[in-house]
């Protein structure tokens, strides 16, 4: 692929080249997941001499070229579901993030081309970007008993970004908190229990640092930051102490803390063995499934009011959904 010449668009030749690929590869390799995904570029412009062409202005592919300076682009890519292999397979250059309308027409001419070279996309995977959420609400009207859209007699189910769902959960955890059955779930029980620990030669939680708790410029993008503060040893650190000092408080965040280790070593399964909770292969019978149900009675219950809990809440009915088809844990790398 590297004398594949890359322009904004589905490119036709890694297209090609894909089908050829997946082909050679064992039965089931075709069965993938879409993903995109948006960044900010910088703006600026040069000259294409082989193209003979202005390069760094808005360019849709097939959908035309306005004359706005890009500063986005969105990158399209296809990752495999039974089989681990992955391929990014276009980009388009937008002033600005890209319209939902605009998306949902390369998104369909997207699954068009995926099917034409023979994948099987099961599900598409965004973040929850404004312009995403228009698309698949609005455009694509889903919901959280619908987390699947029809399209061309094929049914594809909708899921968030897990990463940026963990990030948006510590986001409003700092900014807000949560309540929980009547308890405080604080941020600034964490920040307590960070500096009592830190007192300590034998930490309870020996991941956390300064930039976990009071996070500098730029430390929230990244999704180490908020892992391992949603993390099992945090956890379990905030319960004795919570349980010492006979504080429900703690025990609440410790509790809530630990649902969402589990849940994000859930999106992350793919290992037959694991020492986490959750964190081994998806299967009928590896309590995934009474976990999932669980979590989203209790989302229903206690915090879909917060957007980032009702974002988990969808994503946890789509990936539900798409497990309890008949067979698509055979083999499947979740």
């Amino acid at each position: 692929m590297r004398g594949i010449n890359i322009y904004p668009g589905l490119n036709q030749g890694l297209l090609k080249a894909l089908g050829q690929k997946i082909n050679s590869l064992p039965s089931g390799s075709e069965v993938c997941s879409l993903v995109f995904d948006e960044i900010s570029l910088k703006e600026g412009v040069t000259y294409n001499v082989e193209r003979d062409e202005i390069e760094g202005l808005e360019d849709f592919g097939v959908l035309g070229k306005p004359k706005l300076l890009a500063n986005h682009a969105n990158v399209f890519m296809v990752r495999g579901l039974k089989v681990n292999w992955k391929q990014p397979v276009g980009y388009v250059l937008s002033s600005g993030p890209i319209d939902s309308i605009v998306l949902k027409q390369l998104l369909f001419d997207c699954l068009d081309k995926l099917h034409e070279i023979g994948l099987n996309v099961k599900c598409v995977i965004a973040d929850q970007g404004s312009n995403n959420q228009k698309l698949f609400s609005k455009l694509l009207h889903i919901d959280k008993d619908r987390p699947y859209f029809m399209y061309n007699s094929r049914k594809y189910f909708v899921l968030y970004d897990p990463p940026h769902l963990i990030k948006n959960i510590r986001n409003n955890l700092q900014s807000s908190g949560f309540t929980v059955d009547g308890n405080n779930i604080l941020w600034q029980n964490i920040v307590d229990f960070y500096e009592l620990d830190i007192q300590s030669n034998l930490r309870l939680a020996p991941k956390l640092t300064k930039n976990h708790i009071y996070l500098p410029p730029f430390s929230k993008l990244r999704v180490k930051y908020a892992t391992q503060v949603l993390y099992h040893s945090v956890a379990a650190g905030l319960s004795f102490v919570g349980t010492l000092k006979n504080d429900p408080n703690l025990i609440a965040t410790a509790n809530f803390i630990d649902r969402f280790d589990k849940l994000f070593n859930v999106f992350n399964s793919g290992t037959c063995h694991f020492k986490q909770p959750m964190a081994h292969a998806f299967s009928n019978n590896s309590g995934h499934v009474s976990f999932l149900n669980e979590t989203m009675e209790w989302g229903e219950g206690t915090g879909e009011s917060e957007p980032a809990v009702r974002s988990a809440g969808f994503f946890l009915r789509g990936f539900s959904s798409y497990h309890k088809r008949p067979g698509v844990t055979e083999g499947l790398k979740a």
